[in-house]
């Protein structure tokens, strides 16, 4: 926390991780508008993957490898920087946070912006709306989604794709999601990086359209054989048996939900929310 301290001393750069079917030019205009809002702020946009087709055909894994490189060989950033990531990019900053946080430069504060950060599910009981914009044999693929190697390797969803109806097999073959909540095998590292920031503050939104359920921006899912009964954050077992440290921090009030009005794509393009909602968090006045 020492280092935190010193770091509010100026204010803390930002990073900005975009969502799939993006590239780095999506956050753009959230960069122009914070630093409207904060003059003196550092924004490090990183670009993973060229749009549409390596941000949904390049595995989370890769795409973490290269935030990881992004983030640590821009100097501007080793004293400690703001993690901010939009729609997957979440899940991808969150990678950063609990495999990297005590060997690289030290995020200091995590901000997820409608993030699938607890998995994404749709298509029995719920829509699937974003699958609109998707050719139709995609569609059909993310429908028929099974966890093998080749998708793992060739399909970023399928990394947090999580099945109420064939949980047993996501919890036997599913790698990056899993991982991060300490459901498999228990690192105590994940749990202490986890917990390293200051706060985690997270939007979602019941209007966001994209991210299914939109509670799993706030660490919530569908209940297990069901996609349409959600379990809230704190009626689940990684909650309950605090396996990354979410009910630590919740319990000492660094968790900060805020609930918005936006649809998925607004969170990004949408001034006003960034200027007035987001930026005092960037800002670190809360």
């Amino acid at each position: 926390m020492l280092l935190l301290g010193l770091c509010q001393l100026k204010q803390v750069p930002i990073v900005l991780m975009h969502g799939i079917l993006e590239d780095g030019r999506a956050m753009t205009s959230v960069s122009n508008w914070l630093k409207q809002e904060i003059p003196d702020l550092y924004v490090k946009i990183c670009d993973v993957g060229i749009g549409m087709e390596q941000s949904i055909f390049t595995s989370i894994e890769d795409q973490l490898a290269e935030f990881v490189i992004c983030v640590n060989n821009d100097p501007q950033l080793k004293d400690g920087f703001i993690g901010l990531g939009f729609s997957q990019g979440g899940v991808i900053v969150r990678g950063y946070l609990e495999r990297y946080n005590h060997i690289m430069f030290p995020m200091l504060r995590f901000i997820g912006l409608a993030s699938p950060l607890a998995g994404e599910f749709c298509g029995v009981q719920s829509d699937c709306l974003f699958i609109l914009q998707l050719p139709d044999w995609l569609n059909e693929l993310i429908n028929n989604i099974e966890f093998s190697d080749f998708m793992f390797e060739h399909f970023s969803l399928t990394s947090y794709w999580r099945d109420p109806y064939n949980l047993q097999s996501y919890l036997q073959n599913s790698r990056y999601l899993l991982d991060l909540d300490n459901e498999r095998e228990f690192n105590p590292q994940y749990k202490q990086n986890f917990m390293s920031v200051d706060k985690l503050v997270l939007f979602g939104s019941e209007h966001d359209g994209v991210i299914q359920p939109w509670q799993s921006s706030w660490f919530g899912f569908w209940k297990e054989g069901a996609d349409s009964v959600i379990e809230p954050m704190e009626n689940r077992s990684i909650y309950q048996n605090d396996l990354f440290g979410l009910k630590t921090m919740n319990e000492e009030g660094r968790i900060v939900l805020k609930k918005t009005s936006n649809r998925h794509l607004k969170n990004i393009h949408n001034e006003q929310f960034i200027k007035n909602e987001l930026a005092p968090f960037v800002k670190m006045e809360y």
